[in-house]
């Protein structure tokens, strides 16, 4: 738990005029547009005949909104922060309790939100990303055997393994030298804004690359021998990491302290140093770390599988484009409709800046900044105002990106609302007091499972948007709630959140008349 740190009241900040407020929350979602049109103009209608108090909650949403609002606010401004809410009922199009709505701020992971949106318009759900094995067989050898990718954020060892394998069924014995292609990427491998932390070695900011494997970390593996003896040690992948250190092995039941220090070398290598202890009657012990730069890690790995499997490696793991060759065997991730799941739910970084990056046209080699470009064609496209939005990095890690209440409710709305990704839009995000990062919380509410939300914690920052679903399982509320300058104290503003989302909650399952 982090330190809590108080911090000097601070003034409320001023309130938004409530005639803007409202019109900018209006999304125009639908089969034409006249259709919007007509549909906004009716929101506008309703919204204008009931507008929210000037506390910013709807009086037919109650004293427990309308006060678990309040709490939080000034639980924020004790510690001197800065608060955004907006709670749409998607209903009625109704803002049914608002502040700061329009105040563009730190989103941290709840950016995996636009992410997420923006690759399930572009690509669809039933998108699976391409990886291949290419050269010319002669006899029982590949000369050169290239490994090309295009940007699978899920590719693990065993679909090397797999690939490797089909190599061996085709008669292959022999290959020469082990080629990389990362030409679907550009250069950058660091996203933006992973400068800010430039010496942390933990797997959750790692770079990326088209062909990255295991999330781009190699990670070891301690197993306990006896009490008093030396703990066995194995890395993965062998030849990208040259493993140095040992750990002991303690008596049954004591502490477990192993470290592991990592130190970049040539072409992508590391040199890992081990140490601690572990004890008699632990299980095997795992330690992942990032990797310094990707360019050749999924070669490495590809190496030492081809060798398992009794396929001679002659030569070296090198990066090339060369010319296409015959396709020898290949593999299809699944669904990125599955794939999502990991942004939603487990809040993966690594995964939500490949899949980023990855929504750049493949007519040139992929870039932040094309990929940038591209959401922000589709948000024009979809009629979703993007006013304030600034989308640095596709994680949302560090201090990186901005963005309002406001926008995140319209893009909730327009999620729902589009049955081309609404399932899978909404399956992906963490269900509360169940699963993902939402499990320990919101556990008065797992059996109706009604809320689905994404979370967002940095040091300063707490976030937290969805939906409340409603009996009939369709969204009945969309909220965002975001919290920025909480210097130590965000995990202690969890409860005061997880508050208005509830009362919101308690509301949808018996609406208003």
């Amino acid at each position: 738990m982090m330190s809590l740190t108080k911090r000097p009241l601070r003034a409320p900040h001023a309130g938004i005029a409530l005639a803007a407020l409202l019109g900018a929350l209006c999304v125009s979602v639908g089969a034409s547009r006249d259709a919007s049109a007509q549909r906004t103009a009716k929101a506008k209608s309703r919204q204008a005949a009931a507008p929210p108090s000037p506390g910013g909650v709807a009086p037919s949403y109650g004293v427990p909104l309308a006060d678990a609002v309040e709490t939080l606010h000034k639980a924020v401004r004790h510690y001197g922060g800065q608060l955004g809410i907006s709670v749409v009922d998607l209903k009625s199009d109704r803002v049914v309790a608002a502040r700061d709505v329009e105040l563009a701020l730190n989103p941290a992971s709840n950016a995996k939100l636009l992410t997420a949106w923006a690759a399930l318009k572009a690509l669809g759900a039933q998108h699976r990303y391409f990886t291949g094995l290419y050269g010319k067989i002669r006899d029982d050898r590949v000369d050169t055997l290239v490994l090309r990718g295009d940007g699978d954020p899920q590719l693990e060892h065993q679909h090397l393994y797999e690939m490797a394998a089909q190599l061996r069924l085709a008669g292959v014995r022999m290959i020469g030298d082990v080629v990389v292609d990362q030409s679907r990427f550009d250069e950058r491998q660091d996203p933006p804004a992973y400068d800010q932390q430039p010496h942390e070695w933990a797997s959750f900011r790692a770079p990326i690359a088209a062909v990255s494997v295991d999330g781009n970390t190699v990670h070891v593996t301690v197993f306990p021998a006896a009490a008093g003896q030396v703990a066995r040690s194995r890395a993965t992948p062998p030849s990208a990491v040259d493993l140095v250190g040992s750990v002991g092995t303690t008596a049954a039941n004591s502490a477990e302290t192993v470290r592991l220090d990592v130190f970049p070398l040539r072409e992508g290598r590391l040199r890992a140093s081990i140490s601690g202890t572990v004890a008699a009657s632990s299980p095997p012990v795992t330690v992942w770390r990032r990797i310094g730069d990707p360019t050749w890690l999924a070669g490495h790995a590809l190496s030492d599988i081809c060798r398992e499997l009794d396929i001679t490696v002659h030569g070296k793991v090198r990066r090339g484009h060369p010319m296409p060759q015959d396709l020898l065997a290949s593999h299809r991730s699944r669904p990125l409709g599955e794939i999502v799941q990991a942004l939603g739910k487990d809040s993966d970084n690594f995964k939500a800046e490949m899949i980023f990056k990855g929504l750049a046209p493949a007519t040139a080699p992929a870039s932040f900044e094309a990929a940038r470009a591209r959401l922000f064609e589709l948000l024009t496209e979809a009629r979703i105002d993007a006013t304030g939005v600034k989308m640095t990095n596709g994680s949302g890690l560090f201090d990186a990106d901005r963005m309002s209440a406001a926008f995140i409710t319209s893009l909730l709305t327009a999620a729902s609302r589009d049955p081309a990704i609404a399932p899978e839009f909404i399956s992906q995000l963490a269900i509360g007091g169940v699963d993902g990062t939402l499990r320990n919380r919101f556990g008065e509410l797992s059996k109706t499972r009604s809320i689905r939300a994404k979370s967002g914690t940095l040091r300063a920052v707490s976030t937290l948007s969805g939906f409340v679903m409603g009996t009939d399982g369709a969204p009945r509320v969309a909220f965002s709630i975001l919290v920025n300058d909480v210097v130590d104290a965000s995990t202690e503003l969890r409860q005061e959140i997880d508050a208005v989302v509830s009362a919101a909650a308690s509301v949808a399952a018996f609406p208003p008349p």
